[in-house]
């Protein structure tokens, strides 16, 4: 069986949509030239193809000069999927499926109809995919794929494995090469769960290689095409990982997840306002009158976050705090400001009740990553009951129309993300929700009710959280600013009880590598969860 191993390189552009790093150097050496030198180690793999476009050949072809690779170039365009991965995956990074979709982490780099370009000119039976950012790529994972792949071909087209991003390939035959290309569909939707043709999870089938149980139960990018993963991966081969199996690399990932955090957080959620006229207190979410009033946040205080994000590089933007964006006074402009400045993944987080045309028309042409829709009913009266409006046909309208207008505008983004918060008041509602919208759209959000570490009456239907209590990784990776510039720990802290400083006052990088961040994250990495006012009372820590 002939079967190589296919790099896809773009020089430009990263698949989450960031600048691509393969030029860059690390630890002596381009990104791109490691992860071919960790591709020839495998000894089952028949060549190494970097596949890149045709512009890009020459430059390619002096990164990886001395190496015994094949440079290919095609002339294909970005694959119709593209958006929706690059929007989609942003939320799931850090582990091999999860995001948006259920997209999986090979969705990233596989151009389908590159690869079947590429097939059709070779005499290939398969290939083994590595992401071209995949410093420390696992030789032993190669060779246990493509292995596992010779023997399962006749049964499936595929083969993936259950590993942090960047630690193993996938291996596609050139059937399911030729079959995928035309559909416009990702490879990794074949995995996708679809409630009308009920099936075993592939994980659990034979198209899945399972590596041993610390790497496949380890989250954590390996791919160098984010700052966070770029000095991971840095710090790694530092301590030494070029010379290390599979297992020890999951392991240096569990062992030191806590560690000092990267310059900036991996998301920011902005409060624009507080200000929240579409609902009473709601029962779900600390709304109206228990949050302070906040805001509106100023063109001024916004210029600094977006000036720090620039500098912070790859950072999702979530707008949404403890008040309705969108009620924003000039929310137009804090839309465009966030979006025309930077390459960051922005998320909104709204009832869908406020704004206007105007406001309708900016989410599609900028447009905004995911409109992430909190609707927590199936019913009108359960709407009244947990928002105390009479609201529920607007949203489920105003909703409609924005299905409307991306289909009869092709556009793949905003994805729409309807959710329902699971509660004692909504549980009825849970499946009739899920059904219709999993119809509708292939997706939506269930997330659980927070009482906000006891500031809040418990409606939780059962206790989520683990036994035993762990740091909670969200001080090493989100950072939250509420309306008036004040950062706080996390969005539990809707009252802004234990501020850690303001932007308005110091720059947000200080903020996040400052004394009051770095002493309550020693805290919880030392066991001690009571140096926060609300860390004792949480039920949240275990959230990824």
């Amino acid at each position: 069986m002939k079967l190589p191993i296919i790099i896809p390189a773009d020089l430009e552009l990263a698949p989450p949509g960031s600048r691509s790093r393969l030029a860059d150097m690390l630890c002596g050496e381009p990104v791109l030239r490691r992860t071919v030198q960790r591709a020839l180690l495998s000894k089952r793999a028949g060549a190494v193809v970097v596949l890149t476009p045709a512009p890009q050949r020459a430059a390619a072809a002096d990164l990886l000069s001395g190496l015994a690779v094949e440079i290919a170039a095609h002339d294909c365009s970005a694959p119709p999927y593209a958006a929706l991965v690059r929007a989609g995956r942003a939320w799931g990074l850090d582990g091999w499926r999860g995001g948006i979709g259920g997209l999986c982490v090979f969705d990233e780099d596989a151009n389908m109809p590159a690869l079947a370009e590429w097939v059709a000119q070779s005499n290939a039976d398969a290939v083994a995919v590595v992401p071209a950012h995949a410093a420390v790529v696992a030789p032993d994972l190669i060779d246990g794929a493509i292995a596992h792949y010779e023997r399962v071909a006749d049964i499936f087209g595929m083969v993936f494995t259950p590993a942090p991003p960047g630690l193993a390939p996938a291996v596609f035959s050139r059937e399911f090469i030729a079959d995928m290309a035309p559909t416009g569909q990702p490879p990794g939707s074949v995995l996708a769960y679809r409630p009308s043709h009920p099936a075993v999870d592939m994980t659990g089938r034979d198209a899945c290689f399972r590596p041993g149980a610390v790497v496949l139960e380890t989250p954590g990018r390996l791919l160098t095409d984010t700052v966070r993963s770029f000095r991971r991966v840095e710090r790694m081969l530092t301590a030494g990982a070029a010379d290390w199996n599979p297992e020890q690399i999951a392991r240096r990932l569990r062992d030191h997840e806590f560690d000092a955090p990267a310059d900036g957080p991996d998301e920011i959620e902005i409060e624009l306002t507080t200000s929240d006229s579409h609902t009473s207190d709601s029962i779900l979410r600390p709304r109206g009158g228990v949050v302070p009033q906040r805001g509106p946040m100023t063109r001024d205080t916004m210029e600094r976050i977006v000036e720090a994000l620039r500098e912070m590089g790859e950072v999702r933007v979530l707008l949404g705090g403890f008040g309705e964006p969108l009620e924003h006074p000039q929310a137009v402009d804090a839309l465009r400001l966030f979006r025309e400045a930077g390459r960051w993944p922005i998320a909104l987080r709204t009832r869908g009740l406020a704004g206007d045309d105007a406001v309708d028309a900016t989410l599609f042409e900028l447009p905004v990553d995911v409109l992430n829709v909190m609707i927590d009913a199936a019913t009108p009266q359960t709407y009244r009951t947990v928002h105390g409006i009479d609201g529920f046909e607007r949203v489920m309208a105003r909703v409609e129309r924005w299905m409307l207008w991306r289909v009869q505008r092709g556009q793949v983004r905003p994805l729409i993300v309807p959710e329902l918060c699971k509660s004692t008041h909504t549980l009825a509602d849970m499946e009739p929700f899920f059904d219709h919208w999993f119809a509708r759209l292939g997706w939506c959000s269930i997330t659980g009710y927070s009482h906000c570490a006891g500031q809040r009456a418990d409606h939780a239907v059962m206790q989520m959280c683990p036994p035993r209590r762990l740091p909670c990784r969200r001080l090493w990776t989100r950072m939250m600013i509420l309306a008036d510039g004040c950062v706080v720990a996390c969005d539990q802290d809707f009252a802004a009880r234990a501020v850690l400083g303001n932007v308005n006052e110091t720059p947000l990088r200080d903020i996040w590598c400052g004394g009051a961040p770095a002493s309550l994250r020693s805290a919880h990495a030392a066991g001690a969860y009571d140096v926060h006012p609300l860390c004792p009372r949480c039920d949240e820590w275990h959230r990824p």
